[in-house]
């Protein structure tokens, strides 16, 4: 079945139109997370704090998966 996973990065959309083919909705769920934790990698040289989230879409356009993570920085004082 093919998955759509759209991007959520703060206020900005990223819509999948290309989608990926995979065997069910744990390769998709395995595929979100992987994204999203790559996302916060690269949120620690952006400004923070961030909130990431992915919509995944089956092949008839209906969501079936969200995966969410906020990444914040803080400096604490001593």
């Amino acid at each position: 079945m093919r998955y759509f996973f759209d991007v959520h990065n703060g206020n900005e959309l990223t819509r999948d139109e290309v989608g990926l083919e995979l065997d069910g909705i744990n390769e998709a769920r395995d595929e979100a997370a992987e994204a999203l934790a790559e996302m916060a990698g690269t949120a620690s040289r952006e400004a923070n704090p961030r909130d990431f989230s992915i919509e995944v879409r089956d092949e008839s356009n209906q969501p079936v998966l969200k995966a969410e993570i906020s990444f914040a920085v803080q400096t604490v004082a001593a």
